[in-house]
C-alpha cells in the first residue's frame, strides 16, 4: 500500500477489516461521577510564594517533615535535607549514594527511627555527616529529590523547602493546608508533564493541518482524518460489533511502533472498546476496505 490511513494525531494505520455482527461485548455499568469539587486556586503570597514553583517547594518541605513524623523522628538536620535535594537536582556529587540512602530509608520503614540508631555515617567518610541523624536527614532529602527529579520537577526553591519542613516540625501554622498542598503538587506535576509533551502536540497539529489538504483525505466533525485507499463491498460494522482487521501504526515521521502484519494475526476486538479514532473510523469502512 502506498499511503496510510490516518486515524488520530501521530497514529497512522493501514486496515483490512471484516466484521462479526452480533458479537456484542458486555457493557459495564459506568461509575457514578464524583461530585464536583471547587477549583483549587493558588494565589502568590507577596514576599513568600511568587510562583507555583515556590508553592510546590514549600509543599515538598511539608512532605519531608510529614514523613519524618510518621517514622517517629521529631528532629532532623534540615540543612542536610536541603543539601541532598540541591545535590541531586543540580547533578552535584552526593555525600551518600542512592543505594545507601535507599537501604537507610528501608531500614527505617521496617523498624522505625530506633532501627537506625546504629548507623553512624555515610558510605564514604565525610565531615559534614557525623552521626545517624545526619545520615537519615540526608537520605530523606535524597529520597524526595530523586522522586521529584524523575517526575521532571527540578527547579525548586530550596529555601522554601527548608521553611516548609521547619514549620511542620516546629508545629507552627503552615502557610498551606494539607488539602491545598495536594492540589499544588498535582498542578505542579501536571504543568511539567504538559511542558514535556508540548513539542509533540505542536508537531501533531502541524502534521494534521497539512495532511487534511491532501487529495482523498476526509475530516469528520470530531476532527478525525481518514483516507480509504481501497473501498470494500461488505457491510459496515457498528459500535456493537466485534471487528477483525490488520493494522500498521507509525508515528508521524513514519517510524513504525506496532503492526498486526508482523505477528501474522489480525486484531479481533469489540469496536466499542477501542480508542475513539478506531471506533469512529472503522464504522466508515465497509468490510474489505
Amino acid at each position: 500500500m502506498k499511503r496510510p490511513l490516518l486515524l488520530i494525531p501521530a497514529l497512522v494505520v493501514l486496515l483490512t477489516s471484516t466484521a462479526q455482527p452480533g458479537k456484542q461485548p458486555v457493557k459495564k455499568t459506568p461509575p457514578k461521577p464524583a461530585p464536583a469539587k471547587p477549583a483549587i486556586v493558588v494565589r502568590p503570597m507577596p514576599g513568600i510564594f511568587k510562583s507555583l514553583n515556590d508553592s510546590a517547594s514549600y509543599c515538598i518541605g511539608m512532605s519531608v517533615a510529614g514523613f519524618c513524623r510518621q517514622q517517629g523522628i521529631a528532629q532532623i538536620n534540615t540543612a542536610l535535607v536541603t543539601k541532598s535535594i540541591t545535590d541531586i537536582l543540580n547533578g552535584k556529587p552526593v555525600l551518600m549514594d542512592e543505594a545507601s540512602c535507599n537501604n537507610l530509608i528501608n531500614t527505617m520503614l521496617m523498624g522505625g527511627a530506633a532501627a537506625t540508631a546504629g548507623i553512624n555515617g555515610p558510605a564514604r567518610k565525610d565531615t559534614v555527616i557525623q552521626n545517624a541523624l545526619d545520615s537519615i536527614s540526608y537520605a530523606i532529602g535524597a529520597n524526595h529529590a530523586t522522586f521529584f527529579k524523575q517526575q521532571g520537577l527540578t527547579q525548586l526553591n530550596t529555601a522554601l523547602i527548608l521553611r516548609g519542613a521547619e514549620d511542620i516540625l516546629a508545629s507552627k501554622p503552615s502557610l498551606i493546608n494539607d488539602r491545598l498542598a495536594n492540589g499544588v503538587m498535582n498542578r505542579a506535576l501536571m504543568k511539567v508533564q504538559e511542558e514535556s509533551v508540548r513539542p509533540t502536540i505542536e508537531a501533531g497539529k502541524t502534521f494534521l493541518a497539512k495532511n487534511k489538504l491532501r487529495p482523498g483525505v476526509k475530516v469528520t466533525a470530531s476532527g478525525l482524518q481518514y483516507e480509504i485507499l481501497k473501498k470494500g463491498t461488505g457491510i459496515r460494522p457498528t459500535s456493537k460489533d466485534t471487528f477483525v482487521c490488520h493494522y500498521r501504526g507509525t508515528l508521524i515521521d513514519g517510524t513504525p511502533f506496532d503492526a498486526s502484519y508482523d505477528r501474522g494475526q489480525p486484531l479481533e476486538y469489540p469496536l466499542g472498546k477501542v480508542i475513539a479514532g478506531w471506533t469512529e473510523g472503522l464504522q466508515l469502512m465497509p468490510v474489505g476496505s
